[in-house]
């Protein structure tokens, strides 16, 4: 077996593990350095970032070997496809990995260990193991692999390059000779690599989650050729734009486990189980899916043990297996616009749910690629337009879903029941579909390319064509638009492609994942053409405020539930409380009902990403609420860092009036990576303007700006002078409680927030008041994210601060205190805080207790550690 042929290669750890390989040029630079663990090797670090090590290192294994083949080839090999040299050779990693789990979970079929027993390079070989597994064919070595055939993954076109072929060549295999002159020791290593059984010591053996961990785990890397021979492995942007990250088996569970306690509480029969439909909307590699099938096969079995059922299956074993199989192909659905993650998907879930005979579940009907949140619903195409408010419906194109529908799903009804061949069944669906494809196609694709204003006039002009459209009549500008629309945006309309779905059930019973967190707004926002932009704007209520990509897959997935349906998704810790995501909770709320105490994973769920995440647990209602939902509606967590004492004074707290909406708002420039490069750090003849950041704010001390700029460079986006004068107060966005000062009218970045004075609260009261330690008090343990992850003060934690009574002398006394410290801007002293704490106390009538219970956790914030069980500054401006 594997680990007799390829022994484990010994890994050194340190901060870096950099290469040692030169290629054959005659000179001695490096030719790939990898970051590796902080101080740790890929054996001392946690299992994940083990095995991305690992892998990292089988990658750069690979780079050097093509590099030198290019070198050997005259710069050919990879001439025009430098572009493809990152996801070809990730890829190389994924298909081995897949045939390492094949070896595992069918140990007689063995196809890598002979690799390197063959006549010709284990390279070649390789490349036509490959081949055979894409084409659906027996292996060279006349083994069938439990794999499905076509797709991305094994194709051997997708990347030319890795069998020697120019760029967009279609040939069959090149002759050996011709071929990447790739050394059967690095075959050897990288493999070692990709089966370490260090990466994951509580279970050595190779399991299908570390496909989904490969896959997602080497989307935030690329190889970048640095024109002398060599590369480097860096931090690329591809994970951040998708939002993608690996969901651990932990998290998974814990989602999965409460999402489906309700349903599996009246589902107590073997046919009431298999019934259930689950869909992962955002699916990726398969990780929810995996988990899901665990859940709902452990509860078969014990139906299956209640009614004395065993399949005629002596072993325990095998009735687990055949468990697994008949949920994999009854019960589980999933989607996602990656082909590639939606073939990794079906390998996983295949190789996890092998029947007692080795045969895979048929998955091609129940995972499909498509964007989840970019399609339209029955009325929505019966009506010609995605507008959520429509007049009419058109006839003609409602008896057409109709009738496509009901075939679509007694086909699909056909294939699970084994009435007809499963490819038979799957092609009879998607034949009777291809009409209202076209159809819903059309609208989406009339609204993207018609201009703003003309949008209601085109789409207007639809009904006339529905025939022609219904009878693929379709003319060469309207199917290259339709092309282009499939292409770049693959939308999925659930009603059609999952019809057996809707019309046995009213909608899915539940919908579990890690949808992709993207934003479209705030500091870290992406771009998004603005006709996309005005479609889900049209599509979903939840796109406006904080407008978000996991906010449309909230409100999406909350309308594709039945009656009773659960919703069982991770997401940002803010969108339970933050005020942005109000939009995004209302379209929730008016359709489902979210558990109480939902799950927070607090702020390192993920490798990688500091910002806290929660699971949102919810049931789709059986009718509408009867009223609406305040606007201060939150979706509460579980607050298992707060002890009583601190919960208790809060919520003393929270009965005291709120600070006005008046006194805080955005006045900030907003740069973007282009305008950044038009700053500079000391004035020049064209550089006047001071424009201060976050970091020149402290407590009562303005430092000198930080940049300086030409507004002109601006255009009109930069404020006119008079407009920055009109701000009493600069708040430091970028912190874990407020820190402010004077402002002296002079511009600012949107790291840095604006207060305004009104007629009850002057700005030397509101410097002081935000500058005590009661208040930052309050800041920190009423925001989640101010003990957790990447912090930031934001307005509406800011409105939420309890306001003191204007007329209490403690406010007139800060006020005259503040003028002081303000004017004179050099920081508060020890004996100064002591005192403005005081009188904030007694402004918001603080007992002694309560005093106490402040001062002792500012102390501890003084000395750098952990003022609560989340996690905590080392300093008050620590960010």
């Amino acid at each position: 077996m594997l680990p007799r042929v390829l022994p484990t290669l010994p890994v050194t750890g340190g901060e870096d593990c950099q290469s040692d390989g030169k290629l054959d040029r005659g000179d001695s630079r490096p030719v790939a350095r990898i970051k590796a663990s902080p101080s740790v090797g890929p054996s001392q670090a946690r299992p994940a970032r083990r095995f991305r090590d690992h892998a990292l290192l089988a990658l750069r294994e690979l780079g050097e070997a093509f590099l030198q083949a290019d070198v050997n080839a005259g710069g050919r090999l990879l001439a025009g496809q430098e572009a493809l040299l990152t996801r070809g050779l990730t890829t190389v990693l994924l298909r081995l990995l897949v045939l390492l789990v094949v070896e595992r979970v069918a140990p007689e079929r063995l196809v890598l260990s002979t690799l390197f027993s063959t006549p010709e390079r284990a390279w070649s070989a390789l490349l036509a193991l490959t081949r055979a597994v894409h084409g659906g064919a027996h292996t060279p070595t006349g083994a069938a692999l439990p794999l499905p055939h076509g797709g991305c993954l094994f194709d051997p076109h997708l990347h030319p390059f890795l069998e020697g072929r120019p760029a967009g060549s279609k040939d069959e295999l090149p002759e050996a000779p011709t071929l990447p002159t790739v050394p059967d020791a690095v075959l050897r290593r990288v493999l070692s690599h990709l089966a370490a059984p260090e990466v994951h010591p509580e279970d050595p053996s190779l399991g299908v989650d570390r496909l989904g961990a490969l896959h997602e785990g080497l989307l935030g890397v690329e190889l970048k050729l640095d024109g002398a021979g060599g590369f480097s492995i860096t931090a690329g942007d591809a994970r951040r734009r998708a939002g993608a990250h690996y969901t651990s088996r932990t998290m998974a569970r814990a989602i999965v486990s409460r999402a489906l306690a309700p349903l599996l509480a009246e589902a107590r029969t073997p046919a009431a189980i298999l019934a259930l439909r689950i869909c992962d909307p955002a699916m990726g590699a398969g990780a929810f899916l995996l988990e899901t099938c665990r859940e709902l096969a452990e509860a078969l079995l014990t139906a299956w043990e209640d009614a004395g059922v065993t399949h005629g299956l002596e072993t325990a074993e095998a009735r687990r297996a055949q468990a697994h199989y008949l949920v994999a192909q009854h019960a589980l659905h999933g989607v996602d616009k990656d082909p590639l993650a939606v073939d990794i998907a079906r390998i996983s879930l295949g190789l996890f749910a092998l029947g007692p005979d080795g045969r895979p579940p048929f998955l091609a009907h129940a995972l499909q690629r498509g964007d989840a949140i970019l399609g339209l619903d029955r009325a929505q195409i019966a009506a010609l337009t995605p507008r959520r408010r429509h007049a009419r419906e058109d006839p003609v194109a409602i008896e057409a879903l109709e009738r496509a529908t009901a075939s679509a799903a007694a086909s699909r009804r056909a294939l699970r029941e084994g009435t007809l061949t499963r490819e038979h069944a799957l092609a009879c669906a998607d034949q009777a579909l291809i009409p209202t494809r076209h159809l819903a196609d059309t609208i989406l694709a009339t609204f993207l390319w018609a201009e703003r204003r003309a949008r209601p006039r085109v789409l207007a002009k639809l009904p006339p064509l529905v025939p022609r459209l219904l009878e693929g009549d379709l003319d060469p500008e309207l199917t290259h638009r339709l092309d282009k629309l499939r292409e770049r945006h693959g939308p999925l309309h659930w009603e059609l492609e999952f019809a057996d779905v809707f019309a046995e059930r009213g909608g899915f019973d539940a919908f579990v994942g890690n949808p992709p967190w993207v934003a479209y707004a705030g500091r870290a926002a992406q771009p998004i053409a603005n006709p996309l932009r005005d479609l889900h704007a049209e599509l979903s209520t939840a796109f406006s405020g904080y407008r978000t990509l996991q906010g449309l897959f909230v409100h999406r997935m909350a309308t594709l539930l039945r009656p009773g349906g659960r919703l069982g998704l991770v997401l940002p810790t803010s969108m339970s409380d933050l005020a942005g995501y109000e939009p995004t909770r209302r379209a929730h709320d008016a359709l489902c009902r979210a558990d109480e105490a939902l799950p927070d994973f607090g702020e390192r769920a993920f490798e990688g990403v500091f910002q806290p995440s929660m699971g949102l647990l919810s049931t789709r209602r059986h009718a509408s609420p009867s009223a609406p939902r305040p606007p201060s509606s939150r979706w509460h967590l579980a607050s298992s860092d707060l002890d009583a004492r601190t919960a208790e004074l809060l919520a003393r707290l929270d009965t005291l009036p709120r600070l006005s909406p008046r006194l805080f708002g955005e006045r900030g420039f907003q740069t973007s990576a282009a305008d950044t490069r038009k700053l500079v750090l000391q004035p020049d003849a064209t550089h006047t303007v001071g424009l201060r950041a976050g970091s020149d704010v402290a407590p009562c001390l303005l430092k000198p700006p930080r940049f300086y700029c030409d507004p002109d460079a601006f255009d009109t986006r930069f404020r006119p002078a008079q407009e920055w004068r009109t701000v009493d107060l600069l708040i430091r966005q970028t912190a874990r409680f407020p820190l402010a000062a004077l402002s002296d009218g002079q511009a600012f970045r949107n790291s840095i927030l604006a207060g305004f004075a009104d007629e009850q609260y002057g700005a030397h009261f509101l410097l002081l008041y935000l500058n005590s330690t009661p208040v930052r008090w309050v800041h920190y343990h009423r925001q989640r994210d101010a003990r957790q992850g990447m912090p930031q003060v934001k307005i509406s934690h800011l409105r939420a601060l309890p306001a003191p009574p204007a007329d209490h002398p403690a406010v007139h006394a800060l006020s005259a205190l503040g003028r002081r410290l303000g004017d004179r801007n050099e920081g508060i002293t020890a004996a100064e805080q002591e005192a403005i704490d005081g009188l904030v106390s007694d402004a918001l009538s603080l007992d002694d207790e309560a005093r106490a219970l402040v001062g002792s956790w500012w102390e501890v914030v003084q000395r750098g550690s952990r003022p609560a069980r989340g996690a905590s500054p080392a300093s008050p401006e620590a960010t």
